[in-house]
């Protein structure tokens, strides 16, 4: 999940906040947790 403050976030940041996001490989560590129980949900 990705939350951006559209008051603090302008449109062309938040699209390239975004592609970034998307595009990063998940490297796990401590959240991996995390979002293993989301999956599970």
């Amino acid at each position: 999940m990705l939350s951006l403050g559209a008051r603090m976030v302008s449109i062309e940041e938040a699209l390239m906040i975004v592609k970034t996001w998307l595009t990063s490989e998940f490297e796990g560590g401590r959240h991996l947790r995390r979002i293993q129980q989301i999956d599970a949900a």
